[in-house]
């Protein structure tokens, strides 16, 4: 469990005591917000701060934090890890962000953030990281616009578990420096947030919301002008993944290759319905004596359908999928030149990429005057639809 030691309070224990919420508030180290933005919110500068894993001793009535450094190692491991796959979802490389602490904010009944875009000073920063502590409170809704005008860009809406969840555990949200956001009255109860700035340190100038949302444009367009009959989009990810994996990490169980196609098209198709869908193929091949095909014959089968949290929608989808697909024909050979995307053989061994050739398995059956084989291939599709 997560937990703050603050200057001039100490140890405090989450989700806040009311005793806490007093002492923060009154606290020297703390200054009230009240300006075109922020409002009702009081602040606590990060070298004011210590975070770290609060343990509770049997038999005593106070909780310790841990320190065997000026902040808990377990703590900064997990910002670290977080910030990966943060980085990971705004569109860089794992190592291209690092996070720096400014300060904590609390929120009570009341505070509220209006409408409004960080001005960093830093040409580095590339944008923010909160990290809500375990608090209980309801309301306080952050939208986020990630846009240019009304007419074009998305918002997006969090509750960051209010109301539930939120006191148990950690929640996070990070954003584009240059995205608009706001917070909605909490209305009940009250919060802590880490902010962090997140500095870009990759290559080539510093990435904004505007440049990602320049950049995806021409593919929005592209979905945006399918006709009705053709809004969906297959893409063969040439590999097979775990059912269990799929469902313990959802879209994060993809490599990074293929998560970035996955979360292109989640970009470029605001509300369309994104699965991620694991199939197989049974490619039955009969020659015969002196090679010459006999009969050949391709069938596939759907075997789990996921959505990208990783929950298993297969008994809702499959039937759709069933009457809407035919993932015989997504397959092409190995030199990737077929234009029927039709699974093709050469001397005797098969080549499906699209398929996974990694996950190949095939038998052999042998007979006076003639040959049969049977391939079966397991592979993992990204499949897009709007209907």
């Amino acid at each position: 469990m997560a937990g703050l030691c603050i200057t001039s309070i100490g140890d405090v224990p989450l989700p806040l005591l009311p005793q806490q919420e007093k002492r923060i508030k009154s606290s020297k180290v703390s200054q009230l917000l009240n300006d075109a933005c922020w409002q009702n919110t009081w602040s606590i500068d990060a070298s004011k701060l210590t975070v770290g894993l609060l343990v509770y001793v049997p038999f005593q009535s106070s909780f310790l934090t841990r320190k065997p450094q000026s902040k808990n190692p377990s703590w900064e491991a997990s910002v670290e890890d977080l910030v990966k796959s943060v980085a990971y979802k705004l569109g860089f490389g794992p190592n291209d962000l690092r996070a720096e602490m400014n300060m904590l904010l609390y929120m009570e009944a009341g505070s509220r953030v209006d409408w409004c875009v960080d001005d960093e000073d830093s040409d580095k920063c590339v944008g923010v990281l909160y990290i809500q502590l375990p608090s209980a409170f309801t309301g306080g809704e952050v939208s986020i616009f990630s846009g240019q005008s009304d007419d074009e860009g998305v918002t997006e809406t969090f509750d960051l578990g209010a109301g539930g969840e939120a006191q148990f555990a950690c929640y996070y949200l990070a954003h584009f420096a240059d995205c608009q956001y706001c917070f909605e009255p909490v209305m009940s109860g009250s919060r802590i947030l880490l902010r962090y700035t997140l500095m870009y340190q990759g290559r080539g100038p510093t990435p904004s919301a505007r440049l990602l949302q320049e950049s995806i444009s021409p593919l929005r367009w592209a979905f945006d002008n399918l006709k009705p009959m053709d809004r969906m989009v297959l893409h063969p990810l040439c590999r097979k993944y775990s059912s269990s994996r799929l469902i313990m990490k959802g879209l994060s169980a993809l490599s990074s290759d293929h998560r970035s196609k996955a979360e292109a098209i989640i970009s470029g198709a605001p509300g369309w319905t994104v699965l991620i869908v694991n199939c197989k193929l049974v490619h039955k091949r009969e020659t015969g004596y002196y090679g010459d095909v006999i009969k050949s014959s391709k069938a596939s089968s759907v075997l789990g359908v996921y959505d990208v949290e990783g929950r298993d929608v297969t008994a809702a989808e499959k039937p759709f999928l069933k009457g809407a697909l035919d993932f015989t024909s997504a397959a092409r050979n190995h030199s990737g030149v077929d234009p029927g995307m039709v699974l093709t053989s050469n001397e005797g061994v098969a080549l499906g990429d699209s398929w996974g050739s990694g996950s190949l398995t095939s038998s052999d059956e042998r007979y006076y005057g003639g040959h049969n084989k049977t391939y079966t291939y397991n592979a993992t599709f990204l499949l897009a639809y709007d209907r």
